[in-house]
């Protein structure tokens, strides 16, 4: 006898289509997961380019308070030599008002 004389042949329509179903059940679960790793991935990104651009924000915020700190610097020493040099110093605006002298200039 046969391995295939047991077998119903009138069950074969079935078993196509559950197995068909059960493809296309693990195509559509693959889908899924492939979409949620598009998301992931999307919102991954979003984040690093946030994250550099604030990463960048500071460290322009760095240079420019570290520019600053020089100009303090220059101007603190120009002014320091203004103080005391023997010469008279004035600064004027365009309609000739002073804005500003040292004490060699008042004497």
């Amino acid at each position: 006898m046969s391995e295939w004389s047991g077998f119903h042949w009138a069950l074969m329509p079935w078993a196509v289509l559950v197995s068909g179903v059960l493809l296309l059940w693990g195509l559509y679960v693959l889908w899924r997961a492939q979409q949620h790793a598009k998301a992931l991935l999307q919102q991954t990104t979003t984040a690093l380019q946030e994250s550099e651009a604030r990463n960048q924000a500071l460290v322009e915020l760095s240079d420019r308070l570290a520019a600053e700190s020089v100009s303090q610097e220059h101007k603190t020493e120009l002014r320091t030599i203004l103080d005391t040099t023997k010469d008279g110093f004035y600064v004027a605006d365009m309609r000739g008002y002073l804005l500003e002298v040292n004490d060699a200039y008042c004497r």
